[in-house]
């Protein structure tokens, strides 16, 4: 399919070839979406949720009283997670929920992706990359008659002009090629991409 290269104007400037596989509907592609973005919100949590067991709570060294004679239950520790201040039972500890996929399931899911969004991406060129200024970005968004609040934006680095005018917009997702959130990718009204980001999101997920 053809891709329409366009300046920081939103003017066509020309076309590139983006060679997709041939996909079908046979392909399960609900499924395949379904999978990779599992994958990838597991990917983005951080795992960090942490308690403390009644031998990592402080204090509790010494009995908090006698073991007969007042009424109470038998306490041996004032750090039991039957009382306050105490440990807590089974709580979240530091983990990793990161999954394994198949690259190849992640790469079918994406043709999928790009079949379906194919007239609404965009490819801006290298020139167009030199101006940090938002508002120029609101106004191209505005010529591609697209609404800028639902723009994923596809660039090589943090540091490039496109991504520093972009990423005060409200709701435009930045990504990086090695890992667009599928998510947001098919929600997004417009999809552009940096032309330097263009070859690597062939690479991954096209060749």
């Amino acid at each position: 399919m053809k891709i329409d290269v366009i300046d920081i104007s939103g003017k066509k400037k020309g076309e590139k070839s983006f060679e997709l596989p041939l996909v079908s509907e046979g392909d399960a592609k609900g499924h395949l979406f379904y999978l990779v973005n599992n994958y990838q919100r597991a990917h983005l949590r951080k795992g960090t949720a942490s308690t403390k067991t009644k031998a990592e709570v402080s204090g509790g060294g010494r009995k908090p009283y006698r073991q007969k004679g007042t009424g109470n239950a038998r306490r041996g520790s004032t750090r039991t997670p039957l009382r306050p201040g105490g440990g807590v039972v089974f709580g979240p500890k530091p983990r990793s929920f990161k999954q394994d996929l198949n690259k190849g399931i992640i790469r079918k899911a994406f043709q999928h992706a790009f079949s379906d969004k194919a007239d609404q991406i965009f490819i801006l060129e290298n020139s167009a990359d030199t101006v940090v200024k938002t508002s120029t970005f609101v106004e191209l968004f505005t010529a591609l008659k697209k609404d800028f609040n639902s723009v994923s934006l596809v660039s090589l680095s943090d540091s490039n002009a496109a991504t520093l005018s972009c990423r005060n917009i409200k709701n435009c997702q930045i990504f990086q090629p090695s890992f667009i959130l599928l998510e947001k990718f098919l929600n997004g009204d417009c999809i552009l991409i940096t032309e330097d980001a263009f070859n690597k999101v062939q690479e991954l997920y096209i060749r």
